[in-house]
């Protein structure tokens, strides 16, 4: 995880420059990946040969849906600047709680989330994120 604007808890800070972010690499490397806990958070993400990069960015310093809007407009990783990321964020699971969680299956990486509404985290949704846009399962 890494921060928008903040240095909270020793976390990378990205001074609000979301048009060259730092990322992740999720290859075939692995076969599973998880974030942490979204509690407003965007999980942002790009396909590349053989994988994805991804960044986990918690909204210190911003709101969390103007992040997301802000992302889905101008985000770009810092070796791809180019190219547009796709973000899974506040605009999708709303004021629930949410964790995505990253399979390496034959075809490809896909990436799944689930949400939950209580402090107990009980299972209120399940997402598919990736491939193709957020779809609530």
């Amino acid at each position: 995880m890494v921060n928008y604007n903040s240095d909270k808890e020793g976390k990378v800070n990205l001074h609000a420059n979301i048009g060259a972010m730092d990322h992740y690499v999720v290859d075939g490397g692995a076969n599973y990946m998880t974030t942490g806990l979204l509690t407003g958070c965007c999980f942002v993400m790009l396909p590349v040969a053989g994988g994805f990069w991804c960044v986990h960015i918690r909204p210190e310093g911003i709101d969390a849906v103007t992040l997301q809007n802000d992302i889905e407009d101008h985000g770009h990783f810092a070796g791809a600047p180019g190219q547009a990321v796709s973000a899974f964020g506040r605009k999708d699971y709303g004021g629930a709680y949410a964790i995505v969680i990253g399979v390496n299956a034959p075809a490809g990486w896909k990436f799944y989330a689930q949400t939950s509404l209580d402090t107990f985290k009980t299972v209120a949704a399940a997402w598919r994120i990736q491939p193709g846009p957020p779809v609530r399962l």
